[in-house]
């Protein structure tokens, strides 16, 4: 400080019995303090440093010449009185002195005056209010003053005295230049500006804590820290004083405090010392880092999908520990499920089923801190059951159907595989909500194809197997074939019954037959069967039913065959005889031969 040309020892020597200034203790202390020493005295640092660069600069330039030295004592501006702020004041009122002397004192335009303004103190503390006073001797009233703030105007006053004054309030620390004008109320034309009297604006300062004996290597959890927070520089009362961390008040007071308190991880952040009076508000800050004791333990198991019935391995494990505190073997485990203590040690073997589902968690416990892992759910999966298979909807050969595959029980999702014939034909995995699924089949043949369909559920590592499809298929009938109860070219006599039979060789029952005489849009009969072959009786046939007749057939297939027309009483077809034993024929030349 001697070098930078500092003078004041006094006010100087406040600052060095703070602990600011001694090169030893700025690189000393334990490394986790080295932070918070620094970013509490960092500020002086930085101004000391500042005054030194000053300092030089004026030397070199000159700046120390007696006379114009002696016309700042003589202006009354107390320089010794700041102390270490002299240099530069002395360099400010050099150049406001050539200012003064190149505007003269008397206004030549106006003829007015130039005022003359006074401060109570050039010096305060951030939130004190100083009193300026603005003076025109000569002049008389009424006036209206102007008083301006770092050349903006910020209150105007009328006085019939030749003086007024006002109360100027400095919130931020720095310098502020005030100045006035004034005017007669009868004449517009203002004055010039008075002197600028420069007002310096003390920071209120927190002094940082004592220095501490010498930590371990930094902070770990679980042990005790110590925060100071000391208010300097302010000498009234009705101050607070608070300590904070992110936003969490940890302690106020009305006054200078210490708090302690034991550290976790959680406890690493910035902390914020703040002192509050009137409208003035100070902060100072430090980083606090806590290293871990040990790492929050994992909680895993072994297989990571299981099922009922399957042995299950849990694991809780911590990654890390700080080897210089703790070993290994200082670090218990505990196991718990649902918040309930299930077992002491690191490992835990079961038999998953039901009852053990739940919530899984561990806790590792050294030296009093506990820490517990992330919640592990355990939900055993129920193994796939057997599968069925089976038919939606009526199955008919030649036509598309759809086939249905399910298992009773399994945990979703579960993949469906239908297979043809032993060989897999298509495979659908469904995972909710609905256990089922639905394969698309195009046709079949032949109705003994059905049983060539069976269905593979496969859930995790467990799959079953369905048995065979076993389900009714419908045979379109097909076409039908009508013939008479008698021999062809056989006569009957009239009023005999005739049986017309209509019959089929394939198609599954029920069947329903129906007969029609050609010509006709009515059928003559309907009847539903259980058998391939249905009769339609004419009772008591006479030669008005001579002509031609066919019959149809359809069942659930809902496809409908008809026959081959057959004529009675026609040529080589049953004729009919009247009561006498008659017959008649049509030959091939299409003539009627009685008989």
């Amino acid at each position: 400080m001697e070098n930078a040309g500092l003078v004041g020892g006094e006010y100087w020597a406040g600052v060095e019995n703070a602990g600011l200034g001694d090169g030893e203790r700025w690189a000393g202390g334990g490394e986790c303090w080295v932070g918070w020493w620094r970013t509490l005295g960092w500020g002086w640092r930085t101004l000391v440093g500042w005054w030194r660069k000053l300092g030089w600069g004026m030397e070199n330039a000159g700046l120390g010449d007696g006379e114009r030295w002696a016309g700042v004592e003589n202006a009354g501006w107390g320089w010794r009185t700041l102390g270490w702020g002299w240099r530069t004041l002395g360099w400010g009122w050099r150049t406001l002195g050539w200012g003064v002397e190149n505007a003269g004192l008397v206004s030549a335009d106006s003829g007015l005056q130039t005022p003359l303004l006074r401060v109570e103190s050039n010096v305060v503390n951030e939130g004190e209010k100083v009193t300026a006073t603005c003076s025109v001797p000569e002049e008389t009233g009424p006036l209206q003053f102007s008083f301006y703030r770092n050349q903006q105007m910020f209150m105007i006053l009328t006085s019939n005295e030749n003086s007024t004054n006002t109360s100027v309030e400095f919130q931020e620390s720095g310098e502020s230049d005030l100045h006035c004008t004034y005017r007669h109320m009868e004449f517009p034309d203002s004055s010039n500006s008075s002197n600028i009297e420069r007002v310096l604006i003390q920071r209120k300062a927190f002094k940082p804590p004592p220095p501490q004996p010498p930590l371990a290597p930094c902070v770990v959890e679980g042990d005790r820290v110590r925060i100071s927070c000391d208010v300097l520089g302010h000498s009234k009362n009705g101050y607070e004083v608070f300590l904070t961390d992110r936003e969490t008040l940890l302690m106020s007071s009305p006054s200078s405090f210490t708090h302690s308190f034991e550290v976790n991880a959680s406890s690493s952040g910035r902390y914020v010392c703040k002192v509050e009076t009137g409208k003035t508000e100070k902060i100072s800050t430090a980083e606090l880092f806590v290293a871990e004791l040990l790492s929050r333990p994992v909680l895993s198991m072994s297989p990571q999908q299981v099922f009922q019935g399957q042995m299950l391995t849990l694991s809780c494990r911590t990654l890390n520990i700080n080897q210089e505190r703790i070993t290994k073997a200082d670090v218990k485990f505990e196991l718990y499920k649902d918040q309930h203590p299930l077992k002491e040690g690191h490992t835990f073997n079961f038999t998953a089923s039901q009852s053990s589902n739940g919530n899984y968690t561990c806790r590792a416990t050294a030296k009093n801190i506990t820490k517990e892992s992330k919640q592990l759910i355990i939900n055993a999966k129920v193994p796939v059951s057997p599968p069925v298979i089976r038919a939606v909807g009526q199955v008919i050969v030649g036509k598309p159907f759809q086939l249905l595959c399910e298992s009773e029980l399994g945990t979703l999702p579960i993949s469906y595989t239908l297979l043809r014939y032993q060989r897999p034909f298509y495979t659908l995995t469904v995972s909710g909500p609905q256990r089922s699924a639905v394969f698309n089949i195009s046709y079949i043949n032949h109705a003994d194809e059905i049983h060539s369909f069976t269905c593979q559920a496969q859930g995790g590592a467990y799959s079953r197997f369905s048995q065979a499809l076993n389900t009714p298929v419908i045979e379109p009938v097909s076409k039908p074939e009508l013939s008479l109860g008698f021999p062809r070219g056989q006569t009957f006599t009239e009023g005999t019954d005739v049986s017309l039979y209509c019959s089929v060789q394939q198609g599954t029952v029920p069947v329903t037959f129906f007969w029609y005489r050609v010509g006709s849009s009515r059928p003559l009969f309907t009847s539903r069967s259980s058998v391939t072959r249905g009769e339609h009786v004419i009772r008591s046939i006479t030669r008005d039913h001579r002509g031609k007749y066919y019959c149809g057939a359809y069942n659930d297939a809902g496809q409908t065959q008809n026959s081959e027309p057959v004529t009675v009483g026609g040529q080589n077809t049953p004729g009919v005889m009247g009561r006498n034993v008659w017959s008649d024929h049509v030959s091939d030349s299409g003539n009627k031969t009685q008989h």
